[in-house]
């Protein structure tokens, strides 16, 4: 996306490894809590590969089971790609407002954030 995202709040509640549901795809990597927003987000790092429309459908699962059971104002989605998401995905990111991030762009973020990069494995 090639738009800033604004954000108005602070997160009050994060957590990692969270389940809401169970079974099989159903633990989400990162949930956080800002205000009325709720986000959804999961990490891929895959080395050599992209990311595809899968991950992205696992994902709106997530947010899915979110928005009916925690019933927020506002839900984003953002994923992390290592090296980005397919032709494919990219299109279904943008109709289903999925923010992405590749891992220079979470590189710079951290940056500016004044934390440390993501190490190299």
């Amino acid at each position: 996306m090639d738009t800033p995202i604004q954000l108005t709040h602070f997160f009050s509640f994060v957590e990692n490894r969270y389940l809401l549901k169970s079974g099989k795809g159903k633990e989400i990597d990162v949930i956080g809590a800002a205000g009325p927003e709720i986000w959804v987000c999961q990490s891929k790092w895959l080395i050599g590969k992209k990311v595809g429309t899968d991950i992205l459908q696992q994902l709106q699962g997530q947010a899915d089971a979110v928005m009916e059971d925690m019933e927020p104002l506002c839900l984003r989605m953002w994923l992390f790609g290592h090296d980005g998401l397919t032709q494919s995905a990219e299109t279904y990111a943008r109709e289903h407002q999925i923010l992405w991030s590749t891992r220079s762009e979470m590189d710079l973020l951290l940056t500016h954030l004044g934390l440390r990069q993501l190490p190299n494995i």
